[in-house]
């Protein structure tokens, strides 16, 4: 697990496995500071350079949920979810799924959805070379207050994970689907 201690985050280098262009399924088990005061970010494919941007799943300050999605590495395309209802510490599974034909984003909570679809308008997300991060807004960003347990990535609601930590066993592996 990602601890808490100030700096604790896990990464693996951009791979071929991790361009995913199209819907992405981000699910992460956590315990952290759901509504403090700063912006907690979950998982990334994220570069702060121009033109690095990809994917970025954020617990926001104000008790949601944001997946920034990026079509050209530049342009932001912001969907937040509803109130997630979660209470600082309290561990939770939290879920964007973004579908890239329909270009809307769905946020749950424990397996419960959180209101209606967001509409995102991003279509497809940029590739970035920047290395895919748990329990931090990409390379630059603040690690989270508080726990990751685990956290999966796939290329949509059907195929394998190609990112996947597990807290429990301590392990952080990238494996490539199709």
């Amino acid at each position: 697990e990602i601890d808490g201690v100030a700096g604790s985050y896990v990464s693996t280098p951009d791979s071929v496995a991790s361009s995913i262009r199209q819907s992405i399924v981000i699910e992460v088990d956590a315990a952290i500071n759901w509504n403090g005061g700063a912006y907690e970010g979950l998982a990334a494919h994220w570069g702060a350079n121009g033109g690095e941007r990809g994917w970025i799943l954020y617990s926001n300050p104000t008790g949601t949920l944001s997946l920034y999605l990026s079509p050209d590495g530049s342009a932001n395309y912001i969907s937040t979810s509803g109130a997630l209802g979660l209470t600082d510490g309290e561990r939770a599974t939290v879920k964007a799924e973004y579908d890239a034909v329909a270009q809307e984003v769905t946020f749950s909570v424990n397996g419960v959805q959180i209101g209606v679809a967001v509409s995102s308008g991003a279509g497809s997300i940029n590739d970035t070379s920047y290395a895919v991060t748990v329990g931090r807004a990409g390379v630059n960003g603040n690690p989270v207050d508080g726990k990751i347990y685990s956290a999966t990535v796939t290329k949509g609601p059907t195929a394998e994970a190609y990112a996947r930590f597990d807290g429990v066993a301590g392990t952080y592996v990238s494996t490539p689907d199709s």
